[in-house]
């Protein structure tokens, strides 16, 4: 399972493993911003 990442301004980056994204938000260099989608 990987990870999705948006840099700053929004635009999508390489997706990193799970260890990556949880040492991200530890070290507040990251935050969690909720993936919905509405399938119709």
């Amino acid at each position: 399972m990987l990870v999705y990442v948006l840099n700053n301004k929004e635009n999508p980056l390489m997706p990193c493993k799970p260890g990556k994204a949880r040492k991200l938000l530890k070290q507040g260099k990251a935050k969690v911003i909720n993936f919905t989608i509405d399938y119709l």
